[in-house]
């Protein structure tokens, strides 16, 4: 008799805990009693989910605290909570932040591979979404969240020349973004050339934008480069000299290192005019 009216008294000191969201200490009084039951492991489950859930609602998360909870409730119920508490990447960038690395956090303790690349994921995508709109592009944050597609990779290519304009043709940054989300480092080198081939003419002894150029081409190889440079030769200003024979001396380089029949890249005819044009 004695041990049920136990059982009844720490079940109704347990309820009115919880009833008014006093989480913590239900699970105190339930850990420092003596009574052993399958209700008793019940109250604690469902304290420990809720005080989780409680701290990841915060804007401001205890790591260490929300860990202990949702370590040791569940597996898929932790990761539900885990799954319900990611903010809008658009949002609160340091509070998905914080959730996620404690996602990542608990997917090592359960050796889950899969579910610490789900939240390396969900950190990278809301940085790089907050990192764009810092540089005033603008994406939609669905993008990042959508199944590889060739829609997908399309938009995200899209986004290649916007970041270089808006980054002050920050090259590493770009480089960056594609690599984070698979396009060929390439395309960002071609791009990077566009950009300079295309700007106002200079001063003929501004050399800068030749440094540049070198620097991107260096890491291209010949049958990215030389239509690279093709397509963007008729696109010049027509008083850029400078550029132009930059452009008409280095075709004529690479095109007469190419073997003879390769025609994706070089033909008799181009190498003339190419010639006619450097003289």
């Amino acid at each position: 008799a004695g041990a049920a009216e136990n059982i009844e008294d720490l079940t109704s000191r347990v309820q009115i805990l919880q009833g008014s969201e006093n989480h913590l200490l239900a699970i105190q009084v339930l850990l420092g009693s003596w009574t052993c039951s399958a209700l008793k492991s019940e109250f604690i489950q469902t304290s420990l989910v809720a005080l989780g859930r409680k701290i990841l609602s915060y804007h401001e998360v205890d790591m260490t605290l929300t860990v202990a909870c949702l370590s040791r409730v569940p597996y898929e119920t932790m990761v539900r909570e885990l799954k319900a508490a990611i903010p809008d990447i658009q949002s609160d960038l340091p509070r998905l932040r914080t959730v996620a690395s404690v996602g990542e956090e608990l997917a090592r303790m359960w050796k889950k591979d899969d579910l610490l690349l789900l939240f390396q994921t969900v950190q990278s995508n809301a940085r790089w979404w907050h990192m764009l709109n810092s540089h005033n592009v603008h994406v939609d944050p669905r993008l990042f969240a959508a199944s590889p597609s060739s829609a997908r990779t399309t938009s995200l290519r899209e986004v290649v020349p916007q970041l270089l304009a808006k980054s002050n043709l920050d090259l590493d940054l770009v480089l960056e973004f594609c690599q984070q989300f698979e396009i060929q480092s390439s395309y960002a080198h071609a791009c990077f050339i566009s950009k300079y081939l295309l700007q106002a003419p200079t001063a003929p002894a501004d050399a800068v934008w030749a440094r540049q150029i070198h620097r991107a081409a260096a890491r291209m190889s010949d049958t990215a480069l030389v239509p690279c440079l093709r397509e963007n030769l008729t696109k010049i200003h027509g008083l850029d000299y400078e550029k132009i024979r930059f452009v008409c001396t280095w075709l004529i380089d690479r095109l007469g290192d190419c073997d003879a029949d390769d025609d994706t890249i070089s033909s008799p005819d181009l190498l003339a005019s190419l010639a006619e044009v450097d003289a």
